[in-house]
């Protein structure tokens, strides 16, 4: 039931997204748009794609260098399955996926897994918000309905930062922290949270380790670079040439976009995110529209054939997948 709930209030609220990103377009010229589109730019644009997901397994196998010495080829079919999961699954609910297919096929502890995760999207958020700065000294304009949400995102950022840093650091008081909390609950319970704040410490050890964690931001910036480039390549294929700062607003305004709750896919979510980024530049909605649509679902069919690829390999199945997600259970 709950999962249901949840299935609901994405496909509303990508419902949505999709009308405040549609009221300022005219099919008309969008369908143009399409019929113009450039599709040689598709190669550019999923080589792009599968550079950024070998990144991101170099990035979460340096992270987790503290917790278990892996290779990146054994975490990128948990992210690449993941990527499915949140073509499939509502809430971003594949990142879910993601760390229980890399415990099952790893042996990685789920809580270091977690942990290394929220370190990933702290960094990542890190490198949107310092192109979000260079974006904005660059001249770009950033839509006035998304300043409060950056103010937030940015706010959440340090915060989430502070916390990990004390975490990675100062576990001790973490530990203290989880004993004021349970004192009044179960042994087992307050045996159980311990015993994960202790594996997620691993997770986010990279933080204490300034050479894995300067490691880990370089491959950040490399990542949202591919990131870029798939913006990049899909403003082109409609006959756009965006500049440096325009590509980096429409990554800062997919990235807030994304933060919120989503439909499976962010259907909806990306479109409106590219034309709320792309407006103030002057660009025309429709063109942007067909390029929002082009960018999705180019790394929509990619990852969702990339993912039932390794998950047919992993001898897994959807109905296993979304059973793990439902009950909040590893998979068997």
């Amino acid at each position: 039931m709950r999962s249901s709930w949840l299935f609901v209030i994405g496909i509303a609220l990508g419902a949505l997204f999709l009308w405040l990103a549609l009221r300022a377009t005219d099919l008309a010229a969008i369908s143009r748009a399409f019929g113009n589109a450039n599709l040689l730019w598709s190669a550019p644009l999923l080589i792009s794609f599968a550079a950024t997901m070998i990144v991101k397994a170099m990035r979460w196998r340096i992270l987790l260098r503290p917790e278990i010495a892996l290779r990146s080829r054994q975490l990128l079919p948990a992210i690449l399955i993941g990527y499915a999961g949140i073509a499939l699954l509502p809430l971003q609910l594949g990142e879910v996926v993601r760390v229980y297919v890399a415990a099952r096929n790893t042996g990685a502890r789920v809580g270091a897994l977690l942990g290394s995760i929220v370190l990933e999207r702290v960094l990542d958020l890190l490198v949107v918000m310092l192109a979000l700065a260079l974006a904005l000294t660059a001249g770009a304009a950033l839509h006035s309905s998304l300043i409060p949400a950056g103010y937030t995102l940015a706010s959440a950022v340090v915060i989430a930062f502070v916390a990990l840093a004390i975490l990675a650091r100062r576990g001790d008081w973490a530990m203290r922290l989880s004993d004021r909390l349970t004192r009044n609950a179960s042994a087992h319970f307050a045996t159980r949270l311990r015993t994960f704040i202790d594996h997620a410490r691993q997770g986010v050890a990279a933080l204490g380790q300034p050479i894995i964690l300067s490691a880990s931001i370089l491959l950040s910036v490399l990542m949202w670079l591919g990131i870029g480039g798939c913006v990049y390549a899909s403003l082109a294929a409609v006959g756009l040439s965006p500049s440096p700062a325009a590509v980096s607003m429409t990554i800062v305004c997919t990235v807030l976009a994304m933060s919120l709750p989503a439909t499976p896919g962010y259907v909806g979510t990306i479109q409106a995110a590219y034309v709320l980024a792309l407006t103030p530049f002057g660009y025309d909605p429709s063109q942007v529209f067909a390029a929002s649509v082009i960018y999705h679902a180019l790394i929509y069919a990619a990852s969702l054939l990339a993912g039932f690829f390794y998950l047919r390999h992993a001898g897994l199945s959807v109905a296993q997948l979304r059973g793990s997600v439902a009950t909040g259970r590893p998979i068997d």
